[in-house]
């Protein structure tokens, strides 16, 4: 009788631990499909970009960085401004694909500008290098996107 209780105590505690993993699997899945609908451009070391979106919603601008110098971009203008929303901005480190590790101290790193595409047409994004508590300096790099959002 004890030989039972223990096969059926196994058998339930495997029985959880599949359950959990296909659990797990399922949302590492689902997280995954997220990501794909985000539309990722890589950004040259050149000081303008053009990129096409086809139709609404997210896409990220991926550009390289080196936070812990004070330095980070922002954005200096989107024109016209009706037709793309800044949403955020978040710090990449090399082989972080998370965005959860620091970046280490004077090592480059990318910063991921999100933006939200409203309607279709031509738009004109404006980056900015600079440290952001020095308003009266000039920034020391500039990036120019022109994004073509295509209708659906």
């Amino acid at each position: 009788m004890a030989g039972m209780k223990t096969k059926k105590n196994r058998f339930k505690t495997l029985s959880f631990l599949v359950l959990v993993s296909v659990l797990f699997c399922v949302g590492v899945a689902m997280a995954n499909e997220t990501d794909k609908e985000k539309k990722m451009f890589m950004m040259s070391d050149a000081e303008e970009t053009a990129v096409t979106v086809n139709g609404a919603g997210e896409f990220a601008i991926k550009i390289k960085s080196n936070p812990t110098t004070g330095y980070s971009w922002a954005v200096q203008e989107i024109t016209p401004g009706d037709l793309v929303k800044f949403k955020q901005v978040k710090t990449e480190a090399p082989g972080d694909r998370e965005g959860s590790q620091p970046p280490l101290l004077g090592a480059p790193t990318y910063e991921i500008l999100t933006f939200e595409a409203l309607n279709p047409g031509k738009v004109e994004i404006r980056l900015k290098y600079r440290r952001p508590w020095e308003t009266d300096v000039a920034p020391i790099k500039t990036h120019k996107i022109f994004v073509s959002i295509e209708p659906l």
